[in-house]
Parts: structure tokens; sequence; C-alpha cells
């Protein structure tokens, strides 16, 4: 589970990209995103040669944490899937881990959220997040990816605060005068 978990919620790949993932497309700190896993009118999984979009035909240039998570599972090896589990057995996988945990249950659409959402609590630009979760559209991006954290509205709010006190503090002092 630690692959998929990692792609999806530190990288916002989707659950088709990260099944496609293959050792061979990981190099340092960069992973080629190429392809999708999808189920076929048969309901058998596929590897597809083209992303879902255009867009999501990338290179993603991996965290830190990430990246070295990766390498050493890669141990190296130079073929094969990162994640041997199919898309519908990381999905239950996920949801029987957020059970033990007792916390709620994630899809791994969710964690791609969740990566959308740290950049936009970051400031990231929409170009850049767009680029980097394979999305051609802005709308897209912040109708559905995009949400807020409770814990940055409150950073916001606090801020917006700060403001409105510093200048009701100045006009007051400007009309004392």
């Amino acid at each position: 589970m630690e692959v998929p978990i990692l792609l999806a919620a530190l990288c916002g790949l989707r659950q088709s990209e990260i099944a496609a993932c293959t050792w061979d497309k990981l190099n340092g700190n960069v992973l080629k995103i190429r392809g999708a896993v999808v189920m076929d009118i048969d309901n058998k999984y596929v590897h597809k040669e083209e992303n879902k979009s255009i867009s999501g035909t990338r290179d993603i240039i991996l965290i830190d944490y990430v990246s070295n998570r990766l390498n050493k599972i890669k141990n190296k090896r130079t073929e094969g899937s990162m994640s041997e589990m199919t898309p519908s057995g990381v999905l239950k996988g996920l949801k029987r881990l957020c059970r033990q945990l007792e916390i709620p249950e994630y899809s791994m659409h969710s964690l791609r959220h969740y990566h959308a959402s740290t950049m936009l609590a970051l400031n990231v630009p929409d170009k850049y997040a767009m680029e980097i979760l394979g999305q051609n559209s802005p709308h897209m991006l912040k109708a559905v990816y995009q949400h807020t954290f409770s814990s940055e509205f409150l950073k916001i709010n606090s801020l917006i605060n700060e403001h409105y006190n510093s200048v009701m503090q100045h006009e007051i002092q400007h009309t004392k005068k």
C-alpha cells in the first residue's frame, strides 16, 4: 500500500496512472507518467499507452521523501510494476487500512484531492498545479480538486483580522490627531 499512497497523496497521481507506473520510469527524483491501467469492455484490466488527457503525459519531480522511499523500494530493479496490486485491490486495501486506523475511509482519488488542496494552501500557481496533476482545465482544478483546510482557513481569518486591526488602529490614531 505504501507506493500507491505515496504517489496519490504526495504526487497527485490518478489511480489508473499509479497502476501503470513501472520501475524503468523512475530516474532519481523524476517519475515519467506514461499510460494508464483501466478496465476494458470485458471488465479486464488493460494497459493503455496514452494517459487520460494530453496533459496527463508528464514528468513529475518527486519530493525528497517520496524519491528516497521509492528508490529504496526499487532496490536496483529496472522493470516491473511499482505496485503489483490492481486498482480495485488498492482501493480495498486503503479502505481496510482506514478502518484499522479508525479514521474515515478515503479513496485513492481523495488523496489526489488532498495533494491539490495542499498546493492551494501553499499558493502554488494554478498553471503549475495543473501540470503536476495532469489537468488541462483551471476550472476542473478549482471547482473539483482544490478544497480548503480548516487550519489554513483559521490562519487566513487571523491574517484578515490582523490587517483590519492594524487599519482601524491607524484610523483611531489618525482621528485623535
